[in-house]
């Protein structure tokens, strides 16, 4: 074997391997396909050289350079297909402007196909192959396919990113010196074994399974997701998403451990994947979220998806439910930062499979525009801190105030203190938050005018949740003593909107603020999680009842007697209550004949800002 067809042997072998890379299961994606393609191009053209050197075959000869040049010609509008796919503008490549790019190609074939009668292109002579001029034609074909590619590339480099652009021209580099080399000194074959070892290296590093596919689903990553829909939008493309979020994997892990749960997701993969048509594609996210992208938009797939995921009897078996939730983009969702938080919020609390309405899609949109105001309000300081008296039903003076955050957005204006607190402990952002306001009441609290009023202490909410940070009191302790002030002033109000899975730290936290000098009340007594148990298990010195009882008692008298027994049992606990919620005169008569020491409402005042919260105590206190 000399040195001729071990250069195209060797090329053989590398396209075989190269074919196995881009046929792996799980890639089905059109970008691999035209690779497969470039591939087959490159292994048919090496093996029809490869023996045409080992059989001194006048014929074959011939017939295998007719057949190389028609391969070769079309390999670099392959590659400018892969580089229009790659930078996701495949959809605006029409058909007429295919044609038109096919033009070079065509005409290097006419010269090609005349070639028998006009030895325009090449010749033999005495059984030697010659070049004729006409195949100058297809190496300007290449280098018009070349430099579109790379115009492409450099204009697109973003969509791309840094790395595949690196890979796409390393990859060049290797063609374009292979074609240099034959072109110079035609007696050295390394442009097909170049242009394979080129192949090789994009199947390795941009094409890589490992880096596209999820290994449980067999259905493409995260990272891909967000690659193609950020090439998609940016290319204006309309198509839709089906999010389609499995429930309840904790049970299963819980009961049948993780094999038996990567077994169902890998199972619900295949039959998403099985209702694919065309340019189809399914991902998941690693967080039991899948996600159907259809460029049909005149379809609804709801019903197949339904039926296929029907399929999956472990879904009805192990009572795991299923919601699912059509995106049209751009119409619905516009970047890929709002599809993938759509994704993490969507979740069905049943065990059946449904498809959620687009209420949901405005709930989540409206939830993102709130997380953005809160994060505003953080950096900028911009959230504003009211004030509530409380007053003695003994003295009718104020005997304490509560510190109440407002949130008013440049953007989306005013936002419900019910609102946002929710997002904040969904997003995390409540820590941080609550940490402002802390610092902003303690701020106020140190310009000593409360002390002036006989005040008892201000309280200052702060969320079950946040009882779970091993570092709050020592965040806490650090604000006051920043300030300079008395921390048993401060209360503490306890809410419980998130109940804690991890009760032991939670009270070693509410046990240490304790001892540091926190006083607490339990907020919202007789709503959502608030109840005795809470009470026996943290030391309370105060309790808030709802404002929802106060105002149910006056509908029935059943609601009444509801309202009286917890007052007699706080009672008979030797607590102190505060009820909130009160606006009439008849409320305030009925609290005091049973004894409730503190009342909280607009009866006596909303909550207000710091200068007319001074101006109202000057009044009532005085």
């Amino acid at each position: 074997m000399n040195t001729v067809q071990m250069s195209y042997f060797i090329t053989i072998i590398v396209s075989l391997v190269c074919l196995i890379i881009f046929s792996r299961k799980g890639i089905e994606r059109r970008k691999n396909k035209l690779l497969f393609i470039a591939t087959i191009n490159i292994l048919l053209s090496a093996i029809l050289l490869f023996f045409a050197r080992t059989f001194d075959n006048l014929e074959y000869n011939i017939f295998s350079h007719y057949v190389y040049h028609i391969l070769h010609c079309f390999f670099p509008f392959i590659f400018f297909l892969y580089v229009v796919d790659l930078i996701g503008r495949w959809y605006d490549i029409k058909k007429y402007k295919t044609i038109l790019m096919l033009i070079p190609v065509i005409i290097f074939y006419v010269i090609l196909f005349t070639n028998p009668f006009t030895d325009f292109a090449f010749k033999y002579v005495d059984g030697e192959y010659k070049r004729g001029a006409g195949i100058y034609f297809e190496y300007a074909a290449a280098a018009f396919y070349m430099a579109c590619g790379i115009f492409w590339i450099i204009k697109y480099r973003n969509a791309i990113g840094v790395k595949k652009t690196i890979d796409i021209i390393l990859f060049l580099a290797l063609i374009i010196t292979g074609v240099l080399i034959q072109l110079i000194l035609p007696d050295i074959k390394v442009e097909l074994f170049l242009t394979s070892v080129g192949l090789l290296s994009i199947g390795c590093n941009i094409e890589n399974r490992d880096q596209v596919v999820n290994r449980i689903t067999d259905c493409y990553n995260a990272d891909t997701l967000i690659s193609d829909n950020e090439q998609y939008i940016r290319a204006g493309f309309k198509y839709r998403l089906y999010v389609i979020n499995i429930s309840n994997l904790n049970i299963v892990i819980n009961y049948f451990g993780v094999n038996r749960l990567n077994a169902i997701l890998n199972k619900i993969g295949t039959r998403l994947k099985g209702i694919i048509y065309k340019n189809d594609t399914v991902y998941y996210l690693n967080s039991g979220s899948f996600i159907f992208l259809t460029f049909d938009t005149f379809k609804d797939k709801s019903n197949e998806i339904i039926d296929a995921l029907n399929t999956v009897t472990e879904l009805a078996d192990l009572n795991i439910g299923v919601a699912i939730l059509k995106l049209s983009v751009p119409f619905m969702v516009s970047n890929v930062d709002e599809i993938l938080n759509i994704s993490k919020k969507i979740n069905s609390k049943d065990n059946t499979i449904k498809v959620l309405d687009n209420s949901f899609i405005e709930k989540i949109k409206r939830e993102t525009l709130v997380e953005k105001a809160i994060r505003y309000a953080i950096n900028n300081n911009s959230f504003n801190v009211v004030y509530q008296p409380i007053v003695s039903t003994k003295t009718d003076k104020v005997h304490s105030l509560e510190a109440l955050s407002r949130i008013i957005d440049p953007e989306i204006g005013f936002i419900s203190p019910d609102e946002f607190i929710n997002v904040a402990e969904e997003t995390g952002l409540i820590y941080e938050l609550s940490e402002k306001i802390f610092d902003r009441v303690v701020s106020d609290i140190s310009k000593g005018d409360f002390n002036k009023f006989n005040l008892d202490h201000v309280a200052i909410n702060i969320s079950r949740l946040e009882l779970n940070r091993v570092d709050l009191p020592f965040n806490l302790k650090s604000i006051t003593e920043k300030y300079g002030v008395d921390i048993s002033f401060i209360n503490l109000e306890i809410t419980e909107t998130h109940q804690s899975e991890d009760n032991t730290l939670l009270l070693k936290t509410f046990n240490r603020l304790k001892e540091i000098g926190f006083n607490f009340s339990l907020d919202d007594y007789g709503t959502g999680l608030s109840n005795i148990s809470s009470i026996y298990e943290m030391d309370f010195n105060i309790v808030k009842i709802d404002k929802s009882i106060l105002w149910n008692s006056i509908k029935s008298d059943g609601y009444k007697a509801i309202l009286d027994s917890n007052i007699e049992i706080l009672h008979n606990l030797k607590f102190k209550l505060v009820c909130e919620g009160v606006e009439t005169k008849e409320q305030v008569d009925y609290l005091k004949n049973h004894n409730v020491e503190y009342i909280q409402g607009y009866y006596y005042s909303k909550p207000i800002g710091y200068d007319d919260l001074i101006e109202y105590l000057k009044i009532k206190n005085n």
